[in-house]
């Protein structure tokens, strides 16, 4: 009778255990891309101009956890967005230097971009590939 009861006991600590560490696996993964999303609003500069053609990403939200790349459409001539860009950019690095708690969040995210003319040659399309908790190098 108690070898019964033991089996139980075990049996409901199981079903017990499996549910508490999935719940802690889906939070942390959640929490991570809350995390990936806020640092990453932070580190990518958006154009005032800028239209959102395209955006794709490879894990829960764009601009969260893994990959996310994103195609503007701007208004005017690539070097001068570019210029827009890196000086934004610049003005974030520079912002590491007063506030040194923030470079956790340079550390765990990458940011690039691909700057050319649109299809109408006259106008700008920016691509800005964003990194976040990824080991993916490309």
């Amino acid at each position: 009778m108690d070898d019964i009861i033991n089996r139980k006991r075990k049996g409901m600590g199981c079903m017990l255990i499996v549910p508490l560490v999935f719940a802690c696996i889906v939070a942390t993964t959640v929490a991570l891309d809350r995390l990936c999303v806020e640092v990453l609003q932070w580190r990518v500069p958006v154009h005032p101009e800028a239209k959102i053609v395209r955006q794709t990403y490879n894990f829960l939200t764009p601009n969260g956890l893994g990959q996310s790349v994103t195609t503007y459409f701007v208004k005017g001539d690539p070097r001068d967005v570019e210029l827009w860009f890196n000086r934004q950019i610049g003005e974030r690095l520079r912002a590491l230097e007063k506030e040194p708690s923030r470079s956790f969040y340079y550390n765990i995210s990458a940011v690039s971009k691909i700057v050319g003319y649109a299809e109408d040659g006259v106008n700008t399309q920016l691509i800005v590939i964003a990194q976040c908790l990824s080991s993916r190098g490309e």
